[in-house]
């Protein structure tokens, strides 16, 4: 859907267009009956879905959007020691991780799972701000 134009998305059934100065095209097709917020690459149509947004230089669109926070592994809506063994399984290959977990577990959005993640991790867990 997201490669729809503004017109042939509103003539698609099930479809909507989410308008934003910042995205090619002046903005993005969606289903409306689905929401993901992987999909998402704009921070503003992200946080209007209610997912977030994770800034980062390391991605095109300057960040990534989530079904969660970023770190929250298990989706308990804390960051903390859990989510820390949760990411060290997957690193050593005691668990494989869907998507969204390795998404949210690529903390610096190098597209690999190792320490550098558990690092960023632990430095969010102590300064969350």
């Amino acid at each position: 859907m997201n490669d729809l134009n503004q017109t042939e998305c509103q003539n698609t059934e099930g479809c909507e267009w989410e308008g934003s100065d910042n995205t090619p095209g002046g903005g993005i097709c969606i289903e409306s009956s689905i929401i993901d917020c992987n999909d998402y690459i704009n921070e503003d149509i992200c946080e209007s879905f209610g997912c977030t947004w994770s800034e980062s230089d390391n991605l095109p669109n300057g960040g990534a959007c989530f079904d969660g926070l970023i770190g929250d592994v298990n989706l308990d809506d804390n960051r903390n020691v859990l989510d820390i063994i949760i990411i060290v399984n997957f690193i050593i290959g005691i668990t494989e991780p869907s998507n969204s977990e390795f998404q949210t577990s690529d903390i610096n959005f190098d597209e690999q799972l190792n320490v550098l993640d558990i690092v960023s991790l632990v430095s969010l867990i102590l300064n969350p701000s």
